[in-house]
């Protein structure tokens, strides 16, 4: 990859409730290095108002332990990447439970996921995300 691609996130992903076997929503913690995390500050105008606010593109290096949600909530192996899943800055020590998870990540620098994009068949392949 290029030395853009140099941060440590943690991906949260949710199994949701309704793709689970036993009907509970259940988080895996997934430790990713080699990727990007940057925050944007975005800017509106609408007549003489002026609104502020941030947004984060985060880019995951493509990798054989990506898989389509569809996929992954069977067994819940290596990573995938959906909307409202928790991109974490860094590296997080703690556990993660459906009790816990927003306890956690409010403790770093988070995003929550409102794009994905597989861009894996592309030149420098990687999953792009965006999100608040």
């Amino acid at each position: 990859m290029t030395p853009l691609f140099r941060e440590t996130i943690t991906l949260l992903n949710r199994r949701a409730a309704e793709d689970s076997p036993d009907g509970l929503d259940a988080w895996k913690k997934t430790v990713l290095t080699g990727c990007v995390f940057v925050r944007t500050t975005v800017r509106g105008v609408s007549g003489v108002d002026v609104s502020l606010g941030q947004t984060v593109t985060v880019r995951i290096p493509e990798s054989l332990d990506y898989h389509p949600y569809q996929e992954w909530t069977g067994k819940m192996n290596g990573f995938t990447a959906s909307v409202g899943d928790i991109v974490v800055h860094g590296k997080v020590a703690e556990n993660v439970t459906p009790d816990n998870v927003r306890a956690v990540a409010g403790r770093y620098e988070f995003m929550t996921v409102r794009s994905v994009r597989d861009n894996t068949r592309l030149p420098l392949g990687h999953i792009h995300l965006e999100g608040v």
